[in-house]
């Protein structure tokens, strides 16, 4: 991690230094928007922080819920597969009960 210090620009306003440790748990609860006007020294210009290069790739969490509708279609044919390995697991282990209360 660097230890370039960041100035961001919200609500008409400048605000900072804030080290970047500080600006990736900003960006990671979710106070700083991909679209927020961020600036550090070497930079010609204010730049939106979703431009910037491995800024959100690294605080990035899961995706967004969907707005609307169920899960999503599944394609490929793999849709079974996490469901029938549990079903073989549980089976599998059950079987090991079984011999062990008959012996």
């Amino acid at each position: 991690m660097s230890d370039r210090s960041w100035f961001l620009a919200f609500d008409g306003q400048q605000h900072g230094p804030y080290p970047e440790a500080q600006l990736r748990q900003f960006i990671a609860e979710g106070r700083i928007a991909a679209d927020t006007p961020v600036w550090t020294d070497g930079m010609a210009d204010w730049q939106n922080a979703g431009d910037i290069p491995g800024l959100f790739a690294r605080a990035a969490g899961p995706p967004g819920l969907p707005r609307s509708g169920g899960p999503p279609a599944a394609t490929g044919g793999y849709a079974p597969i996490p469901w029938l390995l549990r079903w073989y697991t549980v089976w599998y282990v059950s079987q090991f009960e079984l011999v062990e209360r008959t012996a």
